[in-house]
């Protein structure tokens, strides 16, 4: 997949992400919103911009749909719910207490912490599908470094705060509820992930004992 395929999808991914945000709001007059989808935006440009060519191809259309299709399918569809509860909530509905500035402030930091960490992990391990799979058609191989040197799943430890800061980004309690169950639903598929490592990729066991025993 080439940079301006990449690129392509990226810009009109993020027309429809707005557009549908808005339309929910029912307004453009929220700033909160605005500064979420501007900084949405950003990070998947940087996303884009690190990431090597083939595993982006990995990533947007996998080479077989592993042994956990429905997870990644429930993933993004209670992620588009968590955006579209919230921008409803806050423009249209206004049924949940909003949150302060000072705590929509720092869910916006740890926000980009999070991506800034989920890039990073896809920038070290080029075998970073969106499909739970071993890639032998890539060579794949343990990969230890990077973010990888200290917590074993880092992608799924940033998506565990990226969705919930989501919703206290744009102010909304009700956003929670859809964000709450993302979370439920990545740590369950990075503890069936861990399971099918174990078993199939080699190196793995002796690289999970090793955090047992530092």
């Amino acid at each position: 997949m080439t940079l301006w395929v990449c690129l392509f999808r990226w810009l009109l991914a993020n027309i429809v992400h707005a557009g549908s945000a808005f339309l929910c709001a029912g307004t453009l007059r929220l700033p909160t919103l605005r500064v979420y989808l501007v900084a949405f935006a950003a990070v998947g440009l940087v996303s884009i911009l690190s990431v090597k060519p083939d595993l982006a191809k990995e990533r947007s259309q996998p080479a077989a749909e592993g042994i956990d299709p429905a997870t990644r399918h429930g993933a993004s569809t209670l992620f588009m719910a968590t955006v579209a509860l919230g921008a409803l909530d806050v423009g249209r509905l206004q049924w949940a207490f909003p949150f302060s500035t000072k705590i929509q402030r720092a869910a916006f930091v740890v926000f980009i912490a999070a991506n800034a960490l989920q890039i990073w992990a896809m920038a070290v391990n080029v075998f970073y599908s969106t499909a739970l799979r071993l890639q032998p058609e890539r060579g794949q191989h343990l990969v230890t470094n990077g973010p990888y040197r200290f917590v074993r799943h880092p992608g799924y430890l940033a998506m565990l705060f990226i969705v919930p800061s989501t919703a206290l980004i744009l102010g909304s309690t009700l956003a929670l509820l859809p964000a709450s169950a993302y979370g439920a639903l990545i740590l369950s598929r990075a503890a069936r992930e861990d399971s099918y490592l174990l078993k199939n990729l080699p190196g793995y066991a002796d690289y999970v004992r090793g955090f047992a025993t530092a």
